[in-house]
C-alpha cells in the first residue's frame, strides 16, 4: 500500500511516523524581554478557550515596569504560534496572576494583585490571537490588601468567583462572586465576600468540577501546623455557599509564603471524574518533596479515593504545576529541580478509574539552559484540547530570562494539519527522488470500505477515527 507522506520543515518529504510521548519540538519564545531571575510566586498562569482553540498566558512583565501583559497562541502538533504580547491598558504593575476561560461569556477573566498590593479584576478578550482588555478593571475589595488570589468560572450560575487571603481582615481567607463579565464592554465586579475560614490561610487553589457542578478549594491552614485543607462550595448567583473542610494532608505544606520555594496545585480530569491536589513538604534533609492526593467530590464534601503520598521523594523541587488530558486519567506535573541547576523537568501520572492509584512516569527534561546555577522559574501549565497535548510556559533563565513555551506531546505525530501532502507511490530510501500522489489524487490501500471517510493516524496508516491533530486522508472508493 502506498504511506502517508508529509512536507519537512528543510522543503523535503518524509513518511508518517509516529512519535513517543515527550518533549520534541522546539521552545517557541512569547516574550523577548528580561522577565527576572527572582524566584516568585504566581507570576504566570494560563487558560484554555475551547469554544475558540485558543490558549492564553497572563504574566508580570519585569521586562515593562512590571506591567500585567496577556499573550494568546495557537498548538499544530508541538509547534505553537504566538501572537503579540498585549500590556494591560490601565498600567498596572503585578505580583500575583490567576487567570481562567468562561464558556458562558466567552471572556478570559483575571484576577490579580497589583503594585499598590489590591486585589483587581478584569477581563481579557481574544481575536484569533490578538489580545485586547475590554471594559473596566475595579477592585476586588476596595483598596484592601489581598493575597493568594485564585479565580476560576463556573458557566452553569453564569458566574466567576475568587477566593483570596484579606490582610485588613484578620488574614482570612474569603470569596467573592464575580459579575457582569461579559459582553464587549464588560464591567466585572464582585458581591458581598463570603468568610471561607477566619483563620490566616495560604496557598489558594480554586477550581470547578463540572460533573458535580461544585467549587473545590485547597489551602494550607498556618494556625493548624500549614496542614492540607479541602473545601467544597456550591457557586450562587451572588455567593459561594461552603462545607465544612476536611483535610487531605497532616503534614505541614510549604507554600512558598514569602515568595521562596513550595507550592500547592489542583486539577480535575474529566477522564476518571477525579481531582488531584499536589503540594510540597520539606523533609529531614530539608529538601521540597512533593506530595499528592486524590478524591471525588460530592455536593457538600470530598471522598479521598487514594491515601497520601508521594510523587517524587527524592529531590528538591520548586514552582510544580498541573494540568489535565481530559479524555483521560493522565496528569502533567511539571517543576523545576533545585538539585540540578533549577532545570525544568515534568513527569506524566495517570490516575486509574477508581481513584486509588496514581501511577508516576518517567521524569523528562523540557529545558535545560543554565546561567549561574539558574534555568528555569515561574511555570505555568494547560492542555490544549485541540492539539491534545499539555503546553508549559516559564521563564528562561539560561537565555537572558525570556518567556518560552514548550509543548509536551502525548503520543504524537510528525504528521499536522498543514505539511500532510499525500502519498508516496513506492516505498524509497532517505535522499531518493520520490513520485507522490498529493492530495486530490488516488491512492492504493487495502482493506478500506468503500465510502468511508479516511483519517491519518500517528503512525502513517489510515482509520476511520480522527485523531489529534485531525488529517483527512480521503474517503475510499473501493
Amino acid at each position: 500500500a502506498d504511506k502517508s507522506v508529509y512536507v519537512k520543515s528543510d522543503g523535503t518529504v518524509a513518511q508518517v511516523s509516529q512519535l513517543s510521548a515527550g518533549f520534541h519540538g522546539s521552545e517557541y519564545v512569547f516574550e523577548a524581554g528580561d522577565l527576572g531571575a527572582n524566584i516568585l510566586i504566581n507570576q504566570k498562569a494560563m487558560a484554555y478557550d475551547v469554544t475558540n482553540k485558543v490558549m492564553l498566558c497572563v504574566y508580570c512583565d519585569n521586562s515593562n515596569s512590571s506591567r500585567l501583559t496577556a499573550v494568546a497562541g495557537t498548538v499544530n502538533g508541538s509547534v505553537i504560534t504566538w501572537g503579540t504580547p498585549a500590556a494591560h491598558t490601565n498600567y498596572d504593575a503585578c505580583t500575583e496572576i490567576s487567570v481562567c476561560w468562561d464558556s458562558w461569556s466567552g471572556n478570559f477573566v483575571t484576577c490579580y494583585k497589583d503594585n499598590h498590593s489590591r486585589g483587581r479584576v478584569s477581563v481579557i478578550g481574544v481575536s484569533g490571537t490578538t489580545v485586547s482588555f475590554p471594559g473596566n478593571t475595579n477592585n476586588i475589595s476596595g483598596s484592601n490588601t489581598l493575597s493568594w488570589i485564585s479565580v476560576a468560572a463556573f458557566p452553569p450560575a453564569q458566574r466567576c468567583m475568587v477566593v483570596y487571603r484579606n490582610h485588613n481582615n484578620s488574614y482570612k481567607l474569603e470569596s467573592k462572586v464575580i459579575t457582569d463579565h461579559s459582553g464587549t464592554n464588560p464591567n466585572p465586579g464582585c458581591y458581598t465576600a463570603t468568610e471561607v475560614d477566619s483563620n490566616n490561610c495560604v496557598g489558594m487553589r480554586l477550581i470547578h468540577d463540572p460533573d458535580a457542578n461544585r467549587a473545590v478549594l485547597v489551602y494550607a491552614k498556618t494556625s493548624d501546623s500549614y496542614k492540607g485543607k479541602v473545601r467544597v462550595a456550591t457557586c450562587g448567583s451572588t455567593s459561594a455557599s461552603w462545607n465544612s473542610e476536611q483535610e487531605f494532608t497532616d503534614n505541614s505544606i510549604s507554600t512558598g509564603d514569602s515568595e521562596a520555594q513550595g507550592a500547592i496545585d489542583l486539577v480535575y480530569s474529566e477522564g476518571v471524574d477525579k481531582a488531584l491536589v499536589i503540594y510540597h513538604v520539606v523533609d529531614g534533609d530539608s529538601d521540597q518533596i512533593l506530595g499528592r492526593r486524590v478524591f471525588s467530590v460530592g455536593s457538600s464534601s470530598v471522598t479521598f479515593t487514594s491515601n497520601d503520598g508521594y510523587i517524587h521523594d527524592t529531590s528538591d523541587l520548586d514552582d510544580s504545576r498541573l494540568s489535565a488530558n481530559p479524555a483521560n486519567g493522565d496528569i502533567l506535573v511539571a517543576y523545576c529541580d533545585w538539585e540540578d541547576d533549577k532545570k525544568g523537568k515534568a513527569r506524566l501520572l495517570t490516575i486509574n478509574s477508581s481513584g486509588n492509584s496514581v501511577t508516576v512516569g518517567t521524569e523528562q527534561t523540557f529545558n535545560s539552559s543554565v546561567t549561574s546555577s539558574k534555568s528555569t522559574q515561574n511555570i505555568a501549565v494547560v492542555f490544549n484540547q485541540d492539539a491534545g497535548n499539555h503546553v508549559l510556559v516559564y521563564t528562561d533563565n539560561g537565555d537572558s530570562n525570556k518567556g518560552k513555551g514548550i509543548v509536551r506531546t502525548e503520543i504524537g505525530t510528525t504528521v499536522t494539519t498543514e505539511n500532510f501532502i499525500g502519498f508516496s507511490s513506492a516505498g524509497y530510501s532517505d535522499g531518493n527522488t520520490a513520485t507522490i500522489k498529493v492530495t486530490g489524487n488516488t491512492t492504493t490501500q487495502s482493506s478500506l470500505t468503500a465510502g468511508q471517510k479516511y483519517y491519518v493516524q500517528t503512525d502513517g496508516t489510515l482509520g476511520l477515527t480522527a485523531i489529534i491533530p485531525s488529517v483527512e486522508a480521503g474517503i475510499a472508493l473501493s
